[in-house]
């Protein structure tokens, strides 16, 4: 469950890369530029993957975090003899949440701070280009390992509650549908 989560977070991660830096850019502080545009910009730029490892980082370990915290939750609840229920989906969502929300916060502060820089050093028109390596390294000088779960809390409040309406309603929809709960 782990290796299939990371993995198919990395991959829809790494696709997503342009998509996420066009976002940034189109948030950034003096952008006139609409989504649409920024997107063009970022795949006209020649790097449209620029930045994408740090995300795929992420991506990976937010679905890894994710699979582990869902299906492992059930499946040691299901070992000490609990049976599958609402209530069951209901706590694996939230450690589902926590999981997720906690090893990808680190790259998600890095992630954060390295496109926000960049979309600031193109609108500025400074060429200089750092990695995200070295943006973590000068986050943990800045802050200390606490710079790299600032957000942590907003992070989790907004995972949690998708995750608590979403995978209770899933397993529902299934054992409505004849397939239940998967053993």
């Amino acid at each position: 469950m782990v290796v299939s989560g990371f993995l198919s977070g990395a991959l829809g991660f790494f696709l997503a890369t342009p998509l996420f830096t066009a976002k940034i850019q189109a948030q950034s502080f003096n952008s006139q530029s609409s989504g649409w545009a920024c997107l063009v910009n970022t795949v006209r730029s020649g790097h449209p993957f620029k930045g994408g490892s740090i995300l795929v980082a992420r991506g990976a370990l937010f679905s890894a975090g994710f699979s582990f915290g869902y299906d492992g939750t059930k499946t040691q609840l299901r070992v000490r003899g609990i049976k599958e229920s609402p209530m069951v989906h209901a706590l694996a969502s939230v450690v589902a949440a926590f999981l997720a929300t906690s090893v990808a916060a680190p790259f998600d502060s890095i992630l954060t701070r390295y496109q926000a820089s960049r979309a600031m050093r193109a609108s500025s028109s400074s060429s200089s280009s750092s990695s995200p390596l070295v943006c973590a390294r000068t986050m943990y000088r800045e802050g200390g390992f606490r710079v790299f779960f600032k957000g942590w809390s907003l992070f989790f409040s907004r995972v949690a509650p998708l995750f608590l309406i979403q995978l209770p309603l899933y397993e529902q929809t299934r054992r409505l549908l004849g397939m239940d709960f998967m053993r």
